[in-house]
């Protein structure tokens, strides 16, 4: 922290300031949190004006990239508590990941391993959360339906998720992680992520939402497809995969070049 400046409350609970170097106070960077702050990772699709996709295509494109994420997450580092993707159009929150871990060792984990990632051609740009919990930087109002910032406030607007999910996503974290402490474990053994990737996505196919998963990724890509194969050579968004091979369940994502 830089002697002698009040901290700016804005990067103090949202790792993201619009005035960034120019900003007359402090920007404080943590050397311990349990939040990891993943910057511009996802184009919503509300947000994309060459967007095609309905209103219920892009909720379907938010709950894929929720699951894919909390889930790798959660298997490979530790057990999540909040995961939060910020809806904002202002550049310094704009596609923001937000992973809260019930540890600090899986926060700091998961840091070093996402920093040695590139996407797009460049290195994911990953850093340790200066709030304590993703609530302190979650806009109030917004919650309320009252912001009258919109989607440039300065505070988190989280991109909500279907709740059916992510209540069977925490359940099936509960169940992993019950799990490997009946086997003296405390967090997923590294030789053995791939089958406890595969046995939360099979718990979670246990659950009621199931039946229409695989029809609702089916009907996405189809939908993305058709109407964005023309546009591919020329425009502005092109589909990528991640460049290390990590699984993403068969997803494609836009991003802007």
């Amino acid at each position: 922290m830089v002697a002698g400046k009040d901290v700016c409350i804005f990067y103090s609970k949202t790792n993201g300031c619009r005035y960034g170097l120019e900003c007359t106070k402090a920007h404080r960077i943590p050397s311990r949190s349990k939040v990891v702050v993943i910057k511009n990772m996802y184009l919503y699709p509300r947000n994309d004006p060459e967007s095609v996709l309905s209103k219920d295509a892009v909720q379907i494109h938010l709950d894929l990239f929720y699951e894919d994420w909390f889930s790798e997450m959660s298997v490979k580092y530790g057990a999540v508590r909040m995961l939060a993707i910020a809806s904002n159009i202002s550049p310094q929150l704009l596609g923001n990941i937000y992973i809260e871990f019930e540890e600090e060792r899986a926060a700091l984990r998961c840091m070093e391993e996402i920093g040695k990632r590139y996407y797009c051609g460049k290195r994911i740009v990953v850093e340790l959360g200066n709030c304590y919990r993703i609530s302190d930087g979650v806009c109030t109002d917004h919650e309320k339906d009252l912001c009258a910032k919109g989607e440039r406030c300065g505070f988190i607007h989280v991109a909500k998720a279907t709740a059916s999910l992510v209540e069977e996503l925490l359940a099936s974290q509960r169940l992993l992680y019950t799990q490997i402490g009946s086997m003296g474990k405390n967090r997923p053994d590294e030789r053995n992520i791939t089958s406890q990737a595969n046995w939360v996505e099979g718990s979670l196919r246990d659950g009621n939402r199931i039946e229409n998963y695989h029809a609702d990724r089916r009907r996405l890509e189809s939908q993305e497809n058709a109407k964005r194969s023309k546009r591919m050579p020329t425009g502005r968004m092109e589909k990528h995969r991640w460049s290390d091979g990590s699984p993403r369940s068969g997803m494609n994502y836009y991003r802007r070049n």
